[in-house]
């Protein structure tokens, strides 16, 4: 699913790593960085400007995907022998 992510990962993790980094580490990050770990770069303005930005488009999309399915839910199709099908809207 393509928002899975919204309910499969640690949202504490995500923010705790974007506020000290600035984003969320890869692997590759973590293993370069050794022991020491990986140095603090907290987020820009930009960074957060682009994150708010990144969830109201997200909210937007499941917005009409609602706008949608209440749409079909209340639509009725109705299939005639012959194949020609009629919609009722209520």
């Amino acid at each position: 699913m393509a928002y899975s992510y919204l309910w499969v990962d640690d949202r504490q993790e995500f923010l705790r790593q974007f506020l000290q980094y600035g984003h969320v580490l890869t692997a590759e990050e973590i293993e370069n960085a050794g022991e020491e770990g990986v140095p603090p770069s907290p987020p820009t303005l930009a960074q957060f400007k682009e994150q708010v930005d990144t969830y109201e488009m997200l909210y937007d999309e499941v917005e009409q995907l609602s706008v949608r399915s209440k749409y079909v839910a209340s639509t009725l199709f109705v299939y005639s022998g012959d194949g020609i099908a009629v919609s009722f809207h209520f």
